[in-house]
């Protein structure tokens, strides 16, 4: 597998974590975010830098 795609694979499970996080003791409702896009950042790799699309949340 090629570094871009680990990496964008990586950011991809972070941010399904983060919107489906369970409910927390002061609130009585869990976070509803959603999707809103991806912006390019790039990422410095031992070799050389990349570019992977960062996933946006609402």
């Amino acid at each position: 597998m090629g570094t871009r795609r680990l990496v964008q694979k990586i950011l991809e499970q972070e941010f399904i974590n983060f919107l489906v996080r369970v409910k927390t003791p002061e609130k009585s409702e869990p976070f509803t975010g959603y999707r809103n896009g991806y912006r390019a950042r790039e990422v410095q790799t031992a070799k050389r830098p990349i570019t992977v699309a960062v996933p946006h949340v609402r």
